[in-house]
């Protein structure tokens, strides 16, 4: 934003008006009469393009100023706010400086959009006073025309002249009440003599007292006392003054401290004693001790041992109680400092661990009604957790044997009344040294948890929920647990099984779970549907989901072999995509079940009515390790047609992530030495791996013979091949931004 200063001279005043031409009375309170243009000192107007302030002028009316002409900018002048459009036009130099615009008081101020203009403020007329600016500052003046001003201060303390004044206890001087006077301004300072009053350098005060002082050892100071009564007459009274002593010789440099620290008291305490001990000798401790009692009626006694040392002596207290012990900023050491800020102590007596506290007691659910709820804190921090969090704090154990198999809804809560981070974790038996197999391990930056477990019947389980941290506190924790009633697909353990289904298959309905584990491309899954599926035939399929909601979404979907929900079985494929279809080729084994998972990518995104298809793959020569193409009685150099971009899950030694892979089995006649080279031939650069492996197995793969790199097209190994055996040639690349183009092979 441009800013410009209006020189003080020229305007008194900023503020948005129309002009009214109204005629009254001087502005500067003349007797004469005059016309006045505008109505206050404190506003502007727009005139075409340019800014007007009313501005007192010397023959003592108002009227209206140019300050601004916005056309000389390119800009024109904003009605609403008296401005340049996008300008700022500062009408006084300095926020908070004041003056005198007739008998009102106007002070500097920076208005909504920055610009610094007068403001009207205390109009001194209304307490038959004037206005008076000529010490720099504005203050409602007597004006001259007081008949009966205020008696003349005295009674100053300290006492005119003394010496030795102690600057350590000295924070505050005062003097004897002035007959006639309502409020005083005071000056002191080592800065003398004082200026004439009226001056900024003097603080008024209601009362002849003038605190809050600090004063600097062996200094002399001048002060000044000036008595004002109602009608704002005053009388300066003499200038007096007093010198301070040196430093007290402190022997702990400095305020002083508290020493002790917290201290607790073991279960069926009824009294006892706590030793409150400071850093020096210090004084006043009993009258600024303040006991109290946050949990318990208990009451306490001060006694003296010696100048550092004072016993708390406490009655009537009882398991669980906690006080406050506050030690108040009006304990002083030897040379008057003072404690730097209030210190509070805690006394504590311990409580019986609630059941819950530990693993060994944790509280069997198996027969209560939900919701169950704890009462009290707790704070085990048991040697082991589960895998989301090896390190548990105040954590609280629960135990559970459901009566029949299924899936069951874990809800928790810490109600403590700050925030903490929430760690829940489920094991299988009831062992505690080792735990059992853990089920699952949710992490959740708040203090409410729900989880979902695959439980069996008649098995026994225990649950850790715990905080993240000492920090956070565990206080009367909740918990529900419920089976699920769940159509198909709304969880992991009730995944709609589509082996032999029509595709496009769809569900109908809104799913909302957020299960604890997702796949590598985003492990904390939201708005999740499930599948299972086991394939008739061996081969590759493409797996393609559909979210249809109506609004945007993003999607990840993911492929894991087996059943098993808790844990997930191993990943064969995790995609990511920006919108609501995602899509993965995956190879996948007749017989065995499939668990496929397709989610959003955050609660903020819904999955509605969601489709699945699978589709499997007809694939030519190359393309695939179970469609490598068969060399061993072709012509070389032998070369195959088009662009190959298989990602395979495995590879070679020399490059475990193949991108781009070609795949050829060759059976050779005979036994001998063989070179084997493969070249790409992609029009744009690539570096290339070429693998070979004893037998033509691919899942898993045969015994490596090579594994090697080029920074090429072109790769090659030398290796002896035995009669009859059959073997397994990978050729890709190393990165998918490098592509496979016709591949050729020859073999000699």
């Amino acid at each position: 934003m441009m800013r410009r200063t209006i020189p003080l001279a020229t305007v008194v005043g900023l503020g948005r008006a129309v002009a009214t031409g109204v005629a009254a009375g001087c502005a500067n309170g003349s007797s004469a009469t005059c016309q006045d243009a505008c109505n206050a000192a404190h506003i502007a107007q727009c005139s075409g393009t340019k800014v007007q302030a009313c501005s007192l002028m010397q023959s003592g009316c108002l009227q209206w100023v140019d300050m601004a002409d916005c056309s000389l900018t390119g800009q024109t002048c904003d009605p609403a706010t008296a401005a340049c459009a996008g300008d700022c036009v500062d009408l006084c130099s300095t926020a908070g400086q004041s003056q005198c615009a007739g008998t009102t008081i106007q002070t500097c101020t920076a208005g909504a959009a920055g610009c610094l203009g007068w403001v009207a403020g205390h109009d001194c007329a209304g307490d038959g006073k004037v206005c008076d600016d000529t010490a720099g500052t504005a203050v409602c003046t007597g004006g001259g025309t007081c008949t009966a001003p205020p008696a003349t201060p005295s009674g100053p303390a300290p006492a005119d002249g003394a010496t030795g004044v102690d600057p350590t206890t000295t924070t505050a001087v005062d003097w004897a009440d002035a007959s006639g006077a309502t409020r005083y301004a005071a000056y002191l300072s080592t800065t003398c003599p004082p200026p004439a009053y009226p001056d900024a350098a003097f603080t008024t005060v209601a009362t002849s007292r003038l605190t809050g002082l600090t004063l600097a050892a062996g200094s002399n100071y001048c002060w000044q006392v000036v008595a004002i009564d109602n009608a704002g007459c005053y009388t300066a009274g003499p200038v007096w003054d007093f010198q301070t002593a040196t430093t007290c010789t402190d022997p702990v440099a400095g305020a002083p401290t508290v020493t002790s620290t917290d201290a607790s008291y073991p279960i069926g305490t009824t009294s006892g004693s706590y030793s409150l001990t400071f850093s020096e000798s210090v004084h006043d401790v009993a009258t600024n001790l303040t006991w109290t009692p946050l949990t318990g009626t208990g009451t306490m006694t001060v006694t003296a041992v010696d100048a550092t040392t004072y016993t708390i002596g406490f009655t009537g207290v009882a398991n669980g109680d906690r006080y406050r012990l506050t030690v108040g900023t009006g304990v002083t050491d030897d040379c008057g400092h003072q404690l730097a800020a209030a210190v509070n102590r805690s006394i504590t007596i311990a409580a019986p661990a609630p059941p819950g506290s530990t693993c060994a007691d944790a509280v069997d659910l198996t027969s209560t009604t939900f919701p169950y709820q704890l009462t009290g804190t707790f704070d085990d921090d048991p040697a082991m957790g589960g895998s989301c969090d090896s390190s548990p704090t105040n954590a609280v154990w629960f135990k559970y044997t459901p009566s029949a198999s299924g899936t069951y809804t874990i809800t928790i809560e810490n109600n403590t009344t700050t925030g903490a981070y929430s760690r829940l974790a489920m094991f299988a038996g009831t062992s505690c040294s080792p735990l059992g197999t853990e089920l699952g391990c949710l992490t959740e930056t708040g203090t409410d948890m729900v989880a979902e477990a695959s439980l069996t019947g008649g098995t026994t389980y225990l649950i850790l929920f715990h905080t993240d941290g000492n920090a956070y506190t565990m206080v009367d924790p909740s918990i529900s647990i419920g089976k699920q009633t769940t159509g198909p697909g709304e969880f992991c353990g009730t995944a709609a099984d589509v082996s032999g289904a029509t595709f496009p298959y769809q569900l109908t309905g809104t799913f909302s779970q957020d299960p604890a584990a997702g796949g590598s491309c985003d492990t904390t899954p939201t708005n999740a549907v499930w599948f299972t599926y086991t394939p008739t035939v061996t081969g590759y399929y493409t797996v393609s989901a559909t979210n249809h909601t109506s609004t945007a979404a993003f999607s990840r979907l993911a492929v894991f072999a087996g059943p098993s929900c808790s844990p997930l079985g191993t990943q064969r494929a995790c995609v990511t995509v920006d919108g609501k279809t995602a899509s993965t080729l995956v190879s996948l084994t007749p017989g065995t079940p499939y668990l496929i998972l397709f989610h959003t990518d955050g609660d903020s995104y819904t999955m509605v009515n969601p489709s699945i298809t699978i589709t499997r793959e007809t694939t030519g020569a190359g393309e695939f390790c179970t469609t490598a193409a068969d060399v061993s009685s072709v012509t070389f150099p032998y070369q195959l047609t088009g662009t190959f971009n298989d990602d395979p899950a495995a590879g070679g030694s020399c490059d475990t992530t193949p991108t781009n892979a070609v795949w050829f089995a060759f059976t050779p006649a005979t036994t001998r030495s063989y070179t084997i080279q493969a070249q790409n031939q992609t029009a744009t650069n690539a570096y290339s791996r070429l693998a070979v492996f004893r037998t033509a197995s691919c899942s898993p793969y045969g015994t490596q013979l090579a594994c090697v790199t080029a920074s090429s097209k072109t790769a090659s190994t030398t290796q002896t091949l035995d009669q009859g055996v059959p073997y397994l040639i990978l050729f890709h690349t190393d990165g998918a931004s490098y592509t496979m183009v016709d591949p050729i092979l020859t073999i000699n």
